[in-house]
């Protein structure tokens, strides 16, 4: 294939809608028959461009793409009239149906033209121009939406992000329910009961940070999904407090929870570009926040300097743990391991937070 032909072959043009108010001062810009011959001492004369026949309207964003040498720049210098000295061009250059030289034109950006616009001046035109058009605004509105549009299509496809997330949470939802499965009102279910309720609050929620390329708009109906879901299975399987207002409440916990890891992974990302090296840090800060949520070490225990103050009180995780344990203990009944004449002393899911909330207990604020 010659240089002609794959010049020619690659020339293509892209509508973006010229107002019509602006084509009486537009610049219609077409070649015909367009050659450019070199002198080669050794070979006498090579053509580089050969019998090339084209044209550019406005309102059209052209692109010539071909490989390194076909004459791209070529082309560029032969409309804009700035071939070499060694160079022989014939074939016609029209503007708006007229032999006339370009104003302007240029495909050095660092050498200016001495007999004409200098460079930096065409360009900060060019600029300023495209800038202040309806064309920049409706394209930088199209790209928004297409890079949107196209972001949600991938994460529709890709089954890292729904399908697959989606089965890993319900197996793990099947999980806890096998282990904790129908866990009653014996005195041991308070601690059973204790414990799912922070597995669910800490890695179900942990593994949000799955969605860390995604936007958080577009990951609000998954969430959704997966704390109605996988949360139902672990909630009802398990027997935890009858209700639905208390499942309602059980669900809108992960959810918020869910929300706001997704959030602090996207300023994760924002910061951390590197898919990686942004998988690694919102792991850490979970793994931060999850340490000095009270629960694994409570919280007159945790060191005031970074665990007490401020992370204790930054960690959602606090607040997550709270209000599970609330919305699962606040009028339940449970039996006590002491008992009255051969008959277990019940009570109050209430003493249980009193309990919690005194001390040096989870609830413990001070």
């Amino acid at each position: 294939m010659t240089s002609l032909e794959m010049e020619t072959s690659d020339i293509n043009s892209v509508q973006t809608h010229t107002p019509k108010e602006d084509v009486d001062d537009a610049v219609f810009l077409s070649w015909k028959d367009l050659w450019v011959t070199v002198r080669d001492g050794r070979h006498g004369s090579r053509s580089i461009l050969q019998g090339l026949t084209a044209y550019a309207q406005p309102g059209e964003l052209l692109a010539i793409m071909g490989p390194s040498g076909c004459g791209k720049s070529t082309l560029l210098d032969a409309l804009a009239g700035r071939l070499n000295s060694n160079t022989i061009q014939a074939g016609e250059v029209l503007i708006n149906g007229h032999k006339q030289a370009l104003a302007y034109g240029t495909t050095d950006l660092e050498q200016g033209m001495s007999d004409a616009t200098p460079t930096e001046e065409v360009i900060n035109t060019l600029i300023q121009s495209y800038t202040s058009s309806e064309t920049y605004q409706e394209v930088r509105k199209k790209v928004a939406e297409i890079n949107k549009e196209k972001s949600f299509v991938n994460m529709y496809r890709d089954i890292g992000y729904y399908r697959l997330r989606l089965f890993v949470y319900v197996g793990l939802a099947f999980g806890l329910a096998t282990i904790y499965y129908d866990l009653g009102s014996s005195y041991g279910s308070i601690q059973a009961r204790g414990s799912l309720l922070m597995f669910i609050s800490t890695f179900l929620t942990f593994m949000a940070i799955g969605g860390f390329p995604s936007f958080v708009e577009e990951m609000k109906p998954f969430l959704l999904v997966i704390s109605l879901i996988p949360g139902a299975i672990a909630y009802y399987l398990t027997g935890l407090q009858k209700g639905f207002d208390h499942f309602l409440c059980f669900a809108s916990i992960i959810f918020a929870s869910m929300i706001l890891v997704e959030s602090v992974m996207m300023v994760v990302a924002s910061i951390v570009p590197n898919f990686l090296m942004g998988i690694i840090a919102g792991a850490g800060i979970q793994g931060l926040m999850i340490l000095g949520g009270g629960f694994f070490r409570l919280p007159n225990d945790l060191p005031k300097p970074f665990w007490k103050y401020p992370l204790y009180y930054i960690a959602f995780h606090k607040y997550a743990y709270q209000g599970m344990f609330k919305n699962e203990f606040e009028g339940l009944k449970l039996q006590s391991n002491q008992a009255a004449g051969g008959i277990p002393r019940m009570i109050n899911g209430e003493e249980i937070l009193r309990d919690m909330a005194s001390g040096n207990g989870l609830f413990q604020m001070g």
